[in-house]
């Protein structure tokens, strides 16, 4: 009966670990895509983030960047403000901090 149990803990343990390690934030997935900062600048402040590591800042020049996601919540991009806090992403809305500023950006279905 000990058995039984010593075997049933360690595979709770096992699936919580399992668990815990598959929940966090996955922002190198959810960034990918096209995202605009509102229905106004459409177009002008576009950003789209691709897997390989690349993005456009559509500007109207459409200047290419390269962009990683660094100590688990910072978004790096090789731009003016090249770093910015990752407030949140989801499959809609992403919310970044530029300092005490909330950058919102819209995902733009294509």
């Amino acid at each position: 009966m000990k058995r039984i149990f010593k075997v049933f803990a360690l595979v709770t343990v096992f699936c919580f670990l399992l668990s815990a390690c598959s929940s966090g934030n996955n922002y190198e997935k959810n960034i990918l895509g096209k995202w605009s900062l509102d229905e106004e600048s459409k177009g002008y402040y576009d950003l789209t983030f691709f897997d390989d590591g690349t993005c456009i800042y559509s500007d109207n020049t459409g200047s290419s960047c390269d962009w990683a996601i660094v100590n688990d919540n910072k978004l790096k991009l090789d731009l003016d403000t090249p770093i910015y806090t990752i407030s949140s992403i989801t499959s809609e809305k992403m919310i970044l901090l530029d300092g005490d500023t909330e950058v919102i950006y819209h995902k733009v279905e294509e």
